[in-house]
């Protein structure tokens, strides 16, 4: 409430936990049907292995091709990477990358973590590659990975459409959070604010 009453907004928004991730086998029987069937194309007919680690600048890059293929204005890149590198160093973060036999990248995926919970940051497939399950894989290999430090995945939410449902369909359970910002009011609301505000106190 202080908040609103300094010109702040609020609207509430959505991400997607798994509670519990020290079970792989019951992680997997929540899994959907769709994610298994892509994980398991990945292994066997595309011959993908997941890797820890990859060169940030790859990463960084292929990541930004993400936003132009979808007409949208990358973020502050040079944010995400002294992410990447300050985690990375302080053993709290780590690329997890697909990759075919050729060693071609397929698709990569960057989690960071601390004692309470994982969280999904950024993630990126290949334009060639984008049917080939990498993302899918590489995802849920770091979701194992992470496990040995903590027993909570945050995929970190998201209002697109086709992104929420592809972390639903890893059998994440929806949770609500509050979105405070600084939002732009007009005069007439401003004064709304006020009095309401002076009421209550009276």
């Amino acid at each position: 409430l202080p908040f609103y009453w300094a010109g702040y907004r609020q609207t509430t928004r959505y991400t997607y936990l798994l509670p519990d991730i020290s079970d792989k086998e019951a992680l997997w029987n929540d899994v959907n049907t769709n994610i298994r069937r892509n994980i398991q194309k990945a292994k066997k007919k595309y011959g993908l292995k997941v890797q820890r680690g990859m060169d940030v600048a790859t990463f960084i890059a292929m990541n930004k091709q993400v936003y132009i293929r979808q007409g949208l204005k990358p973020y502050h890149l040079e944010i995400l990477e002294r992410l990447i590198t300050t985690t990375i160093a302080r053993d709290q973060g780590q690329i997890w990358a697909a990759f075919d036999a050729d060693g071609q990248l397929h698709a990569a995926v960057f989690v960071i973590w601390q004692d309470d919970c994982a969280y999904y940051i950024a993630g990126s497939s290949n334009t060639q590659f984008r049917k080939s399950g990498g993302m899918a894989l590489a995802l849920w290999q770091a979701i194992g990975d992470v496990s040995q430090y903590t027993n909570t995945f945050d995929f970190e939410g998201s209002m697109v459409k086709g992104i929420e449902h592809f972390f639903r369909e890893f059998g994440a359970k929806q949770m609500s959070y509050f979105s405070i910002y600084k939002g732009k009011i007009n005069w007439i609301q401003r004064v709304l604010i006020k009095l309401k505000y002076l009421y209550s106190n009276k």
